[in-house]
């Protein structure tokens, strides 16, 4: 369910806002295949940036 102020508040629907918001902002593509699974491909610098974020935090 999302709150009044339009972010997510359940883990899945805040994992579905952050995937949507890196798709819009050109991060990843995603694919779906014939069964249905859905593949996120992250770009090679987006995977950098995370693993940097990562240590830092």
């Amino acid at each position: 369910m999302h709150a009044s102020f339009g972010q997510p508040t359940g883990t899945r629907d805040r994992a579905a806002f952050v995937l949507r918001k890196l798709e819009s902002a050109g991060w990843h593509t995603a694919e779906i295949y014939s069964d249905y699974k859905q593949f996120v491909i992250l770009n090679n610098y987006v995977i950098r940036i995370l693993e940097i974020q990562d240590k830092t935090r």
